[in-house]
């Protein structure tokens, strides 16, 4: 590490990062960062049974009215893009679990109409896409269906994996996804604000402090980016 570099903060440290990662994005290129503690308990626990949809987090959402499905779509799109821990799959890379943000990647959005169905088989068709588990070495770890009830009633029903996402963050996401498509819809710019960090940000930051004082992993990241 360069003598300027070794006297930053942590925080100006991650800051660095952040800008260094915004700039890897722009250029398409795929990274690898460590996980957090929190991610790696998850892993670690899907490792010893695969499989299992316990901490698939559930989600539907009513939408009443006309909608346009193409731009609730690109909203969707658009979320994923702006947060990269939604285009992260986990690998293990020498016994070592790892988090690799990919540049950018597809959200599919099935539309099924249900118009005729009844309660009990809308019902089924909700328990089976959240209750599908994930296999966490492919991204998304995000999975959304619209269920068409009536013309103007859906359903827009959405899974993700709690290793990228807890019930908060599930909360804005929906929310930035609501402002994403209301622009859509008016032909406007989104009023959302640029996102200062990014997961991994916080991930390799955790893995630092983490480490006795003094000593670095050249194998990480934000070493091998700041020297």
């Amino acid at each position: 590490m360069s003598p300027s570099i070794a006297h930053l903060t942590p925080e100006q440290k991650r800051q660095l990062l952040s800008q260094l990662l915004q700039k890897q994005a722009q250029q398409g290129a795929s990274r690898r960062f460590p996980l957090s503690c929190a991610q790696q308990r998850l892993w670690f626990i899907e490792q010893l049974q695969p499989g299992t949809a316990v901490y698939v987090i559930p989600a539907v959402l009513r939408l009443e009215g006309s909608l346009q499905v193409e731009a609730l779509h690109r909203s969707l799109q658009a979320i994923v893009q702006r947060h990269a821990i939604l285009r992260t799959r986990f690998i293990a890379d020498g016994g070592q679990p790892q988090q690799q943000v990919e540049a950018s990647l597809d959200l599919p959005l099935p539309v099924l109409d249900l118009s005729q169905a009844s309660e009990a088989e809308v019902q089924a068709q909700i328990q089976t896409v959240i209750a599908a588990p994930f296999d966490l070495s492919q991204a998304p770890l995000l999975r959304c269906h619209l269920l068409q009830l009536e013309p103007h009633t859906h359903l827009l029903v959405v899974a993700i994996h709690h290793i990228v996402a807890d019930y908060w963050s599930l909360r804005r996401l929906m929310a930035e996804m609501a402002a994403l498509y209301t622009a859509e819809v008016r032909q406007q710019s989104p009023l959302l604000p640029e996102l200062p960090i990014q997961y991994a940000d916080y991930a390799t930051w955790q893995r630092q402090q983490l480490r006795p004082t003094g000593e670095t992993d050249p194998s990480s990241p934000l070493e091998q980016q700041l020297n």
